[in-house]
């Protein structure tokens, strides 16, 4: 994205108050309008002439509602537009964005270069990697070549053209690449059986149960998969418990506000502290971990009451 300098004086300077005398609108309006004719002129006057453009035109380009004829004499009489013998041309549109034509022309040399040597194909394979002018180093060359600088001062035209080039080159680089191996490639799975796909299969249904229409992935392992994934995150590197999880989402479908904005496992990881806090001052927290509304806790729960009444009533043997 191509930008210009904008200082700090030009709302005081003498030609912005001027200008905004002449067109009869306040200074701020002065402003705008003279940055929205320099960016269009970054697209479209890169050297600063405005021979081939009308007053309508410049009119358009700053988005002027008034007489286009007064726009243009009030750019000239304030000193934004230079006009003489020479024609029409923005003042020292050179010392501000001169630069930048500069880049835009090295860049528009350097693609006729690259597509000239493209058009001449190397005597042989061997050749074409040791020599400096090969298409391979060239390849490489328009890779490398791609920094931030100079595609933010391509036009648009030209970005698409150059991100169109650089398609094709990553594509074919990604043909050449090795497969990586079945343990790096292959992605966690979860069953019907596990945690995640529960606690995902139960966010659905309850979403559902708020809203028939709404829009959910399909009750299937592979429908979910994308959800059972940040329930996982959640439960192995936020160090969420499976039943809180459930609690919470129980409590948030059950909200008047929470159940519009709760719609994905993604935007209940990210507000979970905040739902947790709100149910701790509701007193939620509190009276369901009271009870043992989770089956599988009250089980557990259980077996640890029968494992101690056995233990005391087995007797101590002592050695004699």
């Amino acid at each position: 994205m191509a930008w210009i300098p904008s200082h700090q004086e030009l709302a005081r300077h003498p030609k912005t108050r001027r200008l905004a005398r002449l067109l009869r609108i306040t200074v701020p309006t002065a402003i705008g309008h003279l940055h929205l004719l320099w960016w269009w002129a970054l697209d479209y006057a890169p050297d600063g002439r405005l021979d081939r453009y009308d007053a309508d035109d410049l009119a358009d380009a700053t988005m002027w509602e008034g007489d286009p004829a007064e726009l243009m004499e009030g750019l000239i009489a304030a000193g934004f537009i230079d006009s003489d013998d020479d024609g029409r041309r923005l003042h020292d549109w050179d010392e501000y964005a001169g630069t930048l034509h500069q880049k835009r022309e090295q860049t528009r040399e350097r693609q006729q270069r690259f597509r000239a040597r493209l058009q001449t194909p190397p005597r042989d394979s061997s050749q074409a990697a040791l020599e400096p002018d090969g298409v391979s180093r060239v390849s490489n060359a328009l890779v490398t070549r791609y920094d931030s600088v100079s595609h933010a001062l391509l036009t648009p035209l030209e970005k698409s053209r150059e991100e169109k080039s650089r398609e094709e080159i990553d594509s074919s680089s990604e043909l050449s690449a090795p497969t990586p191996p079945d343990s790096v490639s292959r992605e966690k799975t979860f069953g019907e059986e596990s945690e995640e796909y529960r606690l995902a299969e139960h966010l659905r249904e309850r979403i559902l149960g708020n809203n028939p229409r709404a829009k959910v992935p399909r009750a299937s392992p592979n429908g979910l998969a994308r959800w059972c994934r940040e329930f996982d995150l959640m439960i192995r590197l936020d160090g969420r418990a499976p039943p809180d999880i459930r609690r919470v989402i129980d409590w948030c479908q059950a909200d008047s506000f929470w159940r519009a904005n709760i719609l994905s496992p993604r935007k209940l990881r990210e507000k979970f502290d905040t739902l947790w806090l709100q149910m701790q001052r509701n007193g939620e927290v509190k009276r369901e971990r009271g009870t043992d509304s989770d089956p599988r806790r009250a089980e557990l729960k259980q077996r640890y009451a029968n494992a101690a009444r056995i233990a005391v009533a087995v007797p101590e043997v002592r050695e004699t």
